[in-house]
């Protein structure tokens, strides 16, 4: 950050520390006006602390989410969790990190206004699990502490002597002043000639971090003195505030006086950025901008330079920029006064939805991994393009920005927010429509019957992909045709027509085969498979997995090899093979562990059960279908399963074994009785029927076999 790192707040990170590393304190919650450092002190105390936490710190800015799921998929996609249909997001992270000691800090907590139920649930997920949030308000939930980040503490009133200089330049608001000034002059010392100057700005502008060095940017052009004289005589303020009270008007009047020293090509830039929610390139900024007469590139720059924009990495990589909150909504402000807000939210939603065609063209083809990956500044983007188009009712813009949002919610998670795509589909249909539009009704109409059916929604799935299909018929789509016929096949399979469901399935992988995609085709493999499971047709549904798995695992497909190796378990299992299928849904279960897919998890714990049964270990079973327990538990219990020697099975009834198993413990016929509620005399002819069963004569030997099978008394 240059300048900008953190100064003069020792104290206030030793308070952090005291308090969030407190056995009791679950959420610490940095409250205060737009200016004063929270997001800055979050970050340095998270660095600080983060040995603290052994499996990571996730830091996550929560402009631009729109609900609690948005954020909750947000943070799962930093943990790579969320991918696979069903499922809330919040559920997914709760499920991740329950055994997890994580950090999550969450940067701008009051643009979530739902966000304490997300948080609760996380937090009663898990009791390793701290959060560091930011917010202009509490977050309320619970067990939160609130700490209240104070301004930077500033020098006092009186006059200054010149042996009192060193003093005053380790006041923090100096201190940081002096830090941001030597960020424009290098050679710049605190003296006698400047010193009254200096202390009026830090006065003037509160000890507000941000202030202050807006201020200090403006000192390549003017000196202090000339630069205090323009403070005290500021008088315009704008009418619509900055934080819920007035008494921070000064910041606001810093960046107003900072906007007017810059030259128009600068001032437009800066407006025209302010559209952007999250953090942009230089291709969507020009974009945007769209002014032949001025150079984008050149502005930015110098932006930067001035402390107006930040230079910042987005979670894929990419060099974009960015606005502060404070900044961004000065500068829609500014696009409202000029008039120009209108005209450039257009170029914004359009400039995204041309992003979204492109990746929703990707959906179908070898590439489609690449199709749905967004950064999360370009998901904010494209989730805040999608909302404005859908309130300006922009079809044109709105449909193919809802068909790569619907791909990115059904296969990252989130599909909480994926009714803006269903109930947008509703309206369109209903609609006379262009050419192009009717090009993206298709992929729309697509997206939102595949989320009616993760949804649980079968009948309107249905519709939904029946229509689907005429459209690629009519456009035509192949990719699209294919993935609407695999679907129907998914819902033909689980209304049991098994025919119909196969010739889904192969006139998809047909398609498939067509258009070069050996994914796709795999998947087709996969689902038919899925059918002669259904059928009993264990030989065929084995080639089909196996053939299916080549291709995920030469990918390098970790998530989809977890689909083969738990289909190859089914046949497994049908075929006794315990070890065989306990294997193979280990190295599944760890998969949908690590990604949190909560469903796919629970399955594979019910055949392993299967598999726990079939090797005699009935305890391991009960325990694998138990629930509430974690997930680094079960996976204990899982490899278990392949670890524990096979105990042989008993053909004794359930309450046979509990007595044969009490016997093995030595107790007497009336102990038993006592012990099972039972009667004496019903103790004598339970016995005798084991004696018969097993083929034994005594009591001795009824033991044995009690011991032999592993069997378990009941408990006291």
């Amino acid at each position: 950050m240059g300048a900008a790192t953190l100064l003069g707040r020792h104290q206030e990170l030793g308070a952090l520390r005291q308090a969030l590393l407190s056995p009791e304190c679950r959420l610490l919650t940095l409250t205060g006006p737009p200016g004063v450092g929270k997001t800055r002190l979050a970050a340095t105390f998270a660095d600080e602390v983060s040995d603290r936490f052994p499996d990571g710190v996730v830091e996550v800015d929560l402009l631009g989410s729109t609900s609690a799921e948005a954020v909750a998929a947000l943070i799962g996609a930093r943990f790579g969790i969320g991918r696979g249909a069903t499922g809330s997001a919040v559920a997914r992270l709760a499920g991740h990190l329950q055994d997890r000691t994580v950090l999550l800090v969450m940067d701008s907590c009051e643009a979530v206004p739902d966000l304490g139920p997300m948080v609760t649930a996380v937090l009663d997920g898990s009791r390793r699990v701290k959060v560091l949030a930011t917010s202009q308000e509490r977050v309320r939930v619970a067990t939160e502490r609130e700490y209240a980040v104070p301004p930077l503490a500033m020098p006092g009133p009186a006059g200054v002597g010149p042996e009192d200089l060193e003093l005053l330049a380790a006041v923090p608001a100096m201190e940081m002043l002096l830090a941001s000034i030597r960020a424009v002059r290098p050679d710049f010392s605190l003296d006698a000639g400047n010193v009254r100057a200096l202390v009026g700005i830090c006065r003037r502008l509160e000890g507000l971090p941000l202030a202050l060095e807006v201020a200090a940017a403006r000192l390549g052009q003017f000196e202090p003195a000339e630069l205090a004289v323009r403070l005290e005589n500021r008088h315009r303020l704008l009418d619509a505030q900055l934080a819920p009270s007035g008494r921070h008007r000064s910041l606001h009047a810093a960046i107003a006086w900072s906007h007017d020293l810059l030259g128009e090509g600068e001032r437009l830039v800066f407006r025209r950025v302010a559209v952007f929610p999250g953090a942009w390139t230089l291709a969507a900024a020009a974009a945007v901008v769209a002014d032949s007469d001025t150079d984008v590139v050149q502005a930015v720059a110098s932006l930067v330079a001035k402390n107006l924009l930040r230079s910042v990495t987005t979670s894929d990589g990419t060099e974009a920029y960015d606005l502060l909150d404070t900044l961004r909504r000065y500068g829609r402000e500014e696009l409202e006064r000029t008039g120009e807000s209108a005209a450039v939210e257009v170029r914004f939603r359009a400039h995204y939805a041309a992003l979204a065609e492109t990746a929703e063209a990707g959906m179908g083809t070898p590439d489609e991994a690449i199709a749905v990956h967004w950064s999360d500044d370009d998901l904010t983007n494209l989730r805040a393009a999608l909302t404005a188009s859908v309130a300006a009712d922009d079809l044109a813009n709105a449909l193919p920005l809802a068909a790569a949002a619907g791909w990115y919610w059904y296969t990252r998670g989130g599909l909480g927010e994926a009714a803006v795509v269903t109930d947008l589909v509703d309206r369109a249909l209903d609609r006379d429509l262009s050419s192009h539009d009717q090009d993206a009704l298709g992929g729309a109409v697509l997206i939102a019957g595949i989320i009616a059916w993760a949804c649980d929604d079968l009948e309107a799935a249905h519709t939904l992909l029946q229509r689907a299909c005429a459209l690629a018929e009519a456009l035509p789509s192949v990719r699209r045709g294919a993935i609407a016929r695999a679907f129907l096949g998914h819902l033909a399979r689980s209304a049991g027509d098994l025919p119909r469901a196969r010739r889904e399935h192969l006139t998809a992988q047909a398609a498939y085969v067509e258009l070069g995609n050996q994914r796709g085709r795999a998947w087709a493999s996969h689902d038919l498979a899925l059918v002669a499971l259904e059928e009993g047709k264990d030989d065929g549904a084995a080639s089909l997995f196996a053939d299916a798995l080549s291709v995920f695992e030469s990918d390098g497909d970790d998530w989809s090899c977890a689909w083969g190796w738990s289909g190859l378990a089914e046949v497994a299992l049908r075929r006794a093979q315990w070890l065989e299928a306990g294997d193979l849904l280990v190295r599944a279960l760890e998969v949908y562990a690590a990604n949190g897919d909560q469903p796919r998890i629970a399955h594979c714990c019910r055949l392993l059960a299967e598999v726990a049964r079939g090797r005699g270990l009935t305890s391991l079973a009960e325990d694998l279908t138990r629930s509430g327990l974690s997930t680094s538990r079960l996976i204990r219990l899982a490899r278990s399963v392949l670890e524990s020697t096979a105990v042989p099975t008993s053909p004794l009834t359930p309450r046979q074994r509990e007595v044969a198993a009490l016997v093995a413990e030595g107790a007497t016929n009336r102990q038993i009785a006592r012990r099972l509620g039972i009667a004496d005399k019903t103790v004598e002819v339970h016995l005798a029927q084991i004696m018969a069963r097993l083929d034994v004569h005594n009591r001795a030997q009824v033991a044995t076999h009690a011991v032999q099978s592993g069997l378990e008394a009941p408990a006291r």
